[in-house]
This record gives C-alpha cells, structure tokens and sequence, in this order.
C-alpha cells in the first residue's frame, strides 16, 4: 500500500526539480521515479545519504541531472551510468577518480558532460576521449597532460570545451578543432604563444583568464572576427591590450578584470559600441575613465569595483540610463546616498543587491 506522501507525488507534473543544500533520503528519491514528467534533476551538495544514492540509478526518465559538490565518487559514478536516457550530465567536484571517469565513458547517450574537479588524471582523461559523441565537455583542475589534450582534440563533435593547465603543445591541438565555437583555457603557459589560438575564426567565445598574456598576445587575437564574449581577465596587458581588444568590434561580453588598465585603455574600449556587458574590476579607472564608460551606450551590466573612481566618477555615470546593474565597490569614495543612484533610470542591481522593485 503507498504511502500518502508517495500518492502526492505521483500526481505531481513537474518536469524540472532543484533541491540545493539538502539532505534527501532514499525514500524522498525513490519517489521522483513515480514523477514520470520529471526529466531535469538537479541535487545540490550534500543532497543525501548512501541508500539516496542507490536510489539515483532508479530514475530512468532522467535527460539532465546534475550533482555536483557531493563527493560521490565512483559508486555514485556507477549509480549514475544506470541512467540510459542521459543526455546532460554535471558531477563536478565529486572524485570519481579515473575510474568513475572510465565509467561514466560508457554512456553512449550522453552529449553534454561537464566532469571538473575529479581527480580523474591522465586515465580519465583517455576514457573519456572515447565519448565520440560529446559536443559540450569541461574537463578542468583534473591533471590532463598534453597527451590526453591531443586525445580528446579528436573528439570532432565538440562545439564547447573547457579545460585549464596545458602547454603549447595541447593548445596547439585544439586550435585543430574545426568545430568548437566556445573555448575556456585557463591557468597554462600560454604567455603570448596565441597565435594558434588566433587562427579559430569560428570562435564566438573565449575564456583565457590567467594565462600570463601579455600586450603582444592579445594584439594576436584582434582578428577573430566571429567572437562576442571574451574574458580574458588576470593578464597583465595594460592599455596597449585594451587597445588590440577595441578592435573586435562585434564583443558583446568583456571581462578584463585585473588587467593593469588605466584611463587610456578605458578609452580605447569606449569604441566597443555593441558592448553589452563589462567587467572592469580591479584596474587603475579615475574619474576621466568613467567618461568612456558613459559611451558605451547598450551596456546594461557594468562592474567597476576596485578602481579609482571619486563622487565625481558615479555622477558622469548617472545618465547610463540602459544600466540594469551596477557593482562598484571599493573606490575612492566612502558613501554615496541611494537618491544619487536612483537617477540610474533602470538600475535592478546595486552591489549584488536588489536596487528596485
């Protein structure tokens, strides 16, 4: 006989579920497999016990789960490849080790995998190059050689991939890929051997943050003519790189975060007038640099902490009508009364905080 709660959710129609921060016993688990819409799971650290875990492989009318943050390593890796309907899969941070990485290598239904932080090694990494038919996969901080990067460049569905601490020689075997228009590589020693990186025309996004780039990098990349988000933050280019950055001219999303700029490279990216978001943190912005902010007339999202910035600075900024968000922390000034950025037509977000009703 059921129980009252199990007979409450059979009748539920949901068909995206998120529980984050809980700890979810087998029994609540066991009762998703009686959602039979329920298609998205998605189980925030620490989601449930072992018995909870057993019950993961049950729902076999999963498309996308994701449980990352739980450490479930690879009896939870086994748990899942039960799951033979699976197309999306994130189990970041959970150490399923190489071998967890060789089991999850054999679900054949998957296309979209991101398996970060797992300690999955060199052995993993090979596993998982086998996934011929992946076209989304983060694989970073989980100690891949270039030996494995040449690997798992052969994985020729690929339009997205992240991937961080490799030497020229992997760099250079992605560039290869024909198809990947979404690129994250960070932390390597990339320096300013960028121009194997310059020759992926296709790219419309890319994440190079902290790979040591310097002015001569970045002046290699101006010529990618498809890209409208970079992040390209913690290299220390200064404005000579802002200036080879002003010349992409289709960006939409800049990130250059701790990138030593100062109010002449400010202006320089004041000509990227399809700007749509811009993260400036961390640079060497005053009061003259906010007047090339105020050019940029479709930014909507804006982050200007730890700058230089004075009362002066907010005031030339208050006719940026379009902001809907505006975080700008730590300047040169220590308060400035709410009535002021009120005058921000349509700002929704202060600081991270809700602005507006």
């Amino acid at each position: 006989m059921k129980s009252q709660f199990l007979e409450s959710i059979e009748r539920v129609q949901i068909k995206f579920l998120t529980f984050n921060y809980n700890t979810l016993g087998a029994k609540v688990i066991q009762g998703f497999v009686l959602m039979k819409n329920l298609t998205h799971l998605t189980l925030g650290s620490h989601f449930t016990n072992e018995d909870g875990l057993k019950s993961i492989g049950t729902l076999k009318h999963l498309i996308h789960l994701c449980v990352d943050f739980n450490g479930i390593g690879l009896e939870g890796a086994n748990y899942i490849s039960q799951l033979e309907k699976l197309e999306s899969l994130s189990i970041r941070y959970n150490y399923i080790g190489a071998e967890g990485a060789k089991v999850i290598s054999e679900m054949k239904t998957l296309t979209w995998l991101n398996v970060s932080s797992n300690r999955i090694g060199g052995e993993g990494a090979k596993a998982i190059s086998q996934m011929k038919q992946l076209t989304y996969l983060d694989i970073g901080d989980n100690k891949v050689g270039d030996e494995e990067v040449i690997l798992l460049s052969e994985l020729d569905q690929l339009t997205a991939l992240s991937i961080d601490r490799i030497n020229p020689d992997g760099i250079n075997a992605i560039s290869k890929m024909n198809k990947l228009v979404s690129l994250s590589i960070n932390n390597c020693t990339i320096l300013d051997e960028c121009e194997e990186l310059s020759k992926m025309k296709q790219l419309t996004l890319l994440d190079i943050k902290s790979n040591g780039i310097s002015a001569k990098g970045v002046k290699q990349l101006s010529g990618l003519s498809q890209l409208t988000h970079l992040n390209i933050s913690s290299n220390a280019f200064g404005d000579d790189g802002a200036k080879s950055i002003s010349e992409i001219k289709q960006l939409t999303e800049l990130f250059v975060n701790d990138c030593q700029i100062s109010d002449d490279g400010m202006k320089s990216l004041g000509d990227l007038n399809e700007l749509t978001i811009l993260d400036i943190s961390n640079n060497y912005i005053t009061d003259e640099g906010s007047l090339y902010l105020t050019k940029l007339e479709k930014l909507t999202a804006l982050e200007v902490n730890n700058n230089e910035l004075s009362y002066q600075g907010v005031k030339h900024m208050i006719n940026m009508n379009q902001l809907t968000a505006l975080s700008i922390r730590h300047n040169q000034f220590t308060f400035v009364q709410n009535e002021v950025f009120s005058q921000f037509k349509q700002l929704k977000l202060l600081n991270g905080i809700s602005f507006r009703e």
